[in-house]
């Protein structure tokens, strides 16, 4: 493979790390909104908190809130865990801003870009297997984020359900 090449999967690499980005914004808005719709009102809290259930429904109300609050929970920690992933090469990086951010200065980086020691292929190597790792992290936490959202939306509609049942 020439450099052009490895310019192109490191291009994709980092293109699939910003679309997981981007869904987990989606999941962090839909939780948001979630969350807005729970708590702007007393409605969520007075249903939640209803002295008159007895019964299958006190029951189910129950299993539903702590439902609730575990997909929550396991949303918003999955969320952060996809948030997070970062890692570095073993050595620093030619390609990769943050490292060429830590040269003093542009003429410094330039004498490191044309140092002949330093091999641009193995370099670009490096970036796309971090690339790929971080990838990997993020969408392993995106999935369960995502997974655990729909549940917590279906256990509240459940639990919407429940009330006006036993109302």
């Amino acid at each position: 493979m020439d450099i052009e090449d490895l310019k192109w999967i490191l291009g994709n690499a980092t293109e699939s790390v910003r679309n997981i980005d981007a869904k987990n914004s989606i999941l962090t808005a839909i939780i948001a909104a979630v969350a807005a719709i729970l708590f702007s009102g007393d409605t969520f809290l007075n249903a939640a908190a209803d002295p008159a259930c007895t019964g299958w429904v006190h029951c189910a109300k129950t299993m539903c809130l702590v439902l609730i609050a575990l997909a929550s929970i396991v949303s918003t920690v999955a969320l952060i865990a996809s948030l997070v992933p970062r890692s570095n090469c073993q050595k620093p990086s030619l390609v990769y801003s943050g490292s060429i951010g830590e040269f003093e200065t542009a003429e410094k980086y330039a004498s490191a870009v044309g140092d002949e020691k330093i091999d641009l292929r193995d370099d670009l190597i490096c970036q796309i297997h971090i690339t790929s790792t971080i990838y990997r992290k993020k969408t392993f936490w995106n999935k369960v984020a995502t997974i655990s959202v729909a549940c917590l939306v279906a256990v509240l509609v459940t639990f919407a359900c429940i009330c006006v049942i036993g109302a």
